[in-house]
């Protein structure tokens, strides 16, 4: 697997379906993000300004045949939406007594959306250390550490199908975080984040395989209810509405934003039909022009339990 070492180009978020990226020996590609918080990320190419996130993906399906190798079209919109609409409302919404928000990724793909809430959180609260500024090196190992005993904790937790475990990790141990643990016969990783103001340990990042009909539901009960949950692209034609929903019942309290983006395709409209009879009310939040390879408009949705 790569090295975390940085490519030359820096590309902004939103431009990432014009640049091919650079090429690994492996057969993944490594690029590097830039994503905007001070700015729409449709814009980014036009500020320095930004947190930066190594990528890795996997196009020619070097590690299996999956949806979730690649980024999709919409990932920038709803990256631009959680980054206006998220830092400032979770800061003092942790609905647990134990102070912790606790931010859940379904169908986390290359785990990039949730590698970005967990790095703009981190921003907004007085870390903006990208992986070089940590001291990755070649052999993933983060250099720096401190302690800070006054930051909020945050717990975030990144779920895909088994065949995205690798991928899924990779991505997440390139962006400076640090595995504590592995148990390979469950497919599940702990790590926690050596920053500049919140010590070891102050924000935890879990990877689990999650089938939602199924396998996995057992790491997230004993986390739930969860703060915020998204997911980018996972209503489509093979999505399992009625398991997708079901999980979210027994995950989510009424104060749990649930906040999903996608083409709006027809199995989204199924999702709208369903949500009413598993106890969620939906409310369209915006709807983005048809963007550059897509056949469908961007739609960003939530679902709140009403009861």
């Amino acid at each position: 697997f790569p090295s975390t070492e940085m490519p030359d180009e820096v590309i902004p978020l939103a431009k990432y379906m014009e640049v091919e990226g650079k090429m690994l020996q492996s057969g993944l590609m490594r690029q590097t993000f830039r994503v905007d918080t001070t700015a729409s990320a449709t814009n980014a190419e036009n500020t320095s300004e930004g947190l930066l996130l190594n990528h890795i993906s996997d196009p020619d399906g070097v590690l299996g045949d999956s949806t979730g190798n690649c980024l999709w079209p919409a990932t920038p919109f709803l990256l631009d939406y959680l980054n206006a609409q998220i830092p400032g409302e979770l800061h003092d919404t942790s609905i647990t007594t134990d102070n912790k928000i606790k931010v859940l990724e379904l169908g986390s793909g290359t785990g990039l959306l949730g590698l970005a809430i967990a790095a703009n959180w981190m921003n907004n609260n007085g870390d903006s250390s990208s992986p070089q500024e940590l001291g990755v090196t070649n052999n993933n190992t983060p250099q720096q550490q401190s302690q800070c005993s006054d930051c909020i904790c945050m717990d975030i937790t990144l779920t895909d199908r088994a065949d995205m475990m690798t991928l899924l990790n990779e991505n997440v141990v390139a962006n400076g975080w640090q595995r504590v643990a592995h148990c390979p016969s469950n497919n599940t990783s702990n790590y926690n984040r050596p920053t500049a103001s919140c010590g070891v340990g102050r924000i935890v990042m879990d990877v689990f395989e999650v089938t939602w009909g199924s396998n996995g539901r057992e790491h997230l009960m004993p986390k739930a209810p969860f703060d915020l949950i998204v997911g980018c692209e996972i209503v489509y034609e093979e999505t399992p509405i009625k398991a997708l929903l079901s999980l979210l019942t027994g995950i989510c309290s009424t104060q749990t934003k649930v906040i999903f983006g996608g083409q709006d395709r027809p199995e989204v409209q199924d999702l709208i039909e369903l949500a009413p009879a598993y106890g969620f009310q939906y409310e369209e939040s915006q709807r983005i022009p048809t963007p550059t390879n897509a056949t469908d408009d961007v739609l960003i949705y939530v679902l709140q339990k009403t009861g």
